[in-house]
């Protein structure tokens, strides 16, 4: 197994893959990277980590992490999500905006709509999704 779960953090087997996560793993914290997806493990035992962060607009508030067999699609969770749930295209912009981890205010900026119309978007889409917070909208998406 490339990844084991030790004291409660996620660590690589192989140094290389332990050097690939931690690296990733600081950008993500210090807030350089939206989200980070690296490959750890060799062919056939082959993890997908795809690691992003919760932000607040203090900050980095934590990461989640997702493991998953190589080549799986997020694009094709977010538009299962969007059809399931009934989102109109831009609160489905908006969904894959926070999940690539961005705040509300980046999502503002990044979709070049004002911060009333992303609150907007955001509460329609916890009314239609049965979330009540970020974090389990994301969650939502990994998990689907």
């Amino acid at each position: 197994m490339p990844l084991e779960l030790v004291f409660g953090r996620l660590s690589a087997s192989d140094a290389r893959g332990a050097h690939k996560l931690a690296t990733a793993m600081r950008a993500v914290l210090a807030g350089g990277a939206a989200s980070r997806t690296l490959r750890v493990g060799e062919a056939d035992t082959a993890l997908e980590v795809q690691l992003v962060p919760l932000r607040s607009d203090e900050g980095v508030a934590q990461v989640i992490a997702t493991l998953r067999p190589p080549g799986a699609d997020r694009a094709f969770r977010l538009s299962s999500l969007a059809r399931r749930f009934g989102l109109t295209p831009a609160e489905a912009r908006l969904l894959e905006t926070l999940c690539a981890g961005a705040s509300l205010r980046q999502a503002s900026a990044h979709l070049g709509v004002a911060r009333t119309t992303v609150r907007t978007h955001l509460q329609r889409i916890f009314d239609k999704s049965g979330a009540h917070r970020q974090a389990d909208l994301v969650r939502m998406v990994l998990a689907a």
